[in-house]
Parts: structure tokens; C-alpha cells; sequence
């Protein structure tokens, strides 16, 4: 089954599609282990899972190659929704799809072919103890 559609701006309408193709396939409909994003989750396992399977690098193995890294949406957990408010990628107040796409899109100024390929080093600076987003700000600022 192929729920990606080359005109889609994003990954978003076939991660709706699969969702609903999973939810029909079910006998119980509730909740489940994957967020849908008609209810405006910011679908981060899904995204996530995107991401390991699409992009190929150091960090995530690759090996789907019929979707393409520009339509990834970021996988948005509270430490990429705190950076996307910090440095003006959102204005939003919710973790939620829409903002998910919006971080993405802030992205796509500097990545335009692969915008969620940050996010791996970005997340570091609020799960490792030994990381602070003041080494972040410092580097980003030496960097300009």
C-alpha cells in the first residue's frame, strides 16, 4: 500500500491515511500505540520512525527510498517544541501537528531538502545532563 502522494507538501496526508488504514483494520478503535494526527497529535513516534527509515546517516540507518527527506515532518518532543520557541521557529503554545509543521518549515530556511536533519544533535542539548542549551547558544553565536 502507498499512502504518499508526490504533490503533498509533506508527509502529514499519508501518515493520515495510515493511521485511518490501521484504525480499520483493528476490532478495538480507541487509542492505540500511534497518535493520529486528524486529532492534532504531533505524531512523534511516527515521525520518528520516519526519520530512522528515510534518512541515512551516522545517526539513522535509511533504507526507504521512495519518500523523499524534504516531506519528513520533525518528530516533536518537549525539547524541540523548548527550541523552536527559543529561536522564533514557533509561536505556537502546543506540541501539536501544527506546530510540529511549523518548526519543520523554520527549518526548511536552512535545509530546504532535508529540514529535519538537526534534530538529532538539537534534542542532545535537553536529554544529556552533561549538554545545556546555554553551550548551544554559545556555539550558535561563535558560529555567526
Amino acid at each position: 500500500m502507498n499512502f504518499s502522494n508526490k504533490q503533498d507538501e509533506n508527509i502529514l496526508p499519508a501518515l493520515s491515511k495510515f493511521i485511518q488504514k490501521d484504525k480499520s483494520l483493528r476490532e478495538y478503535k480507541e487509542k492505540f500505540l500511534l497518535s493520529d494526527p486528524q486529532m492534532g497529535s504531533a505524531c512523534k513516534r511516527l515521525n520518528l520512525f520516519l526519520r530512522w527509515m528515510v534518512r541515512q546517516d551516522l545517526v539513522d540507518p535509511g533504507g526507504w527510498d521512495k519518500i523523499s527527506r524534504r516531506k519528513l515532518i520533525i518528530p516533536l518532543d518537549t525539547h524541540m517544541y523548548h527550541f523552536g520557541k527559543c529561536y522564533g521557529l514557533t509561536k505556537r503554545n502546543s506540541a501539536d501537528m501544527k506546530t510540529a509543521i511549523e518548526i519543520t518549515n523554520g527549518f526548511k530556511r536552512f535545509e530546504p531538502t532535508d529540514p529535519i536533519k538537526y534534530d538529532f544533535s538539537i534534542t542532545r542539548f535537553g536529554i544529556r545532563s552533561d549538554m545545556c542549551w546555554n553551550n548551544l547558544e554559545q556555539h550558535l553565536r561563535e558560529q555567526l
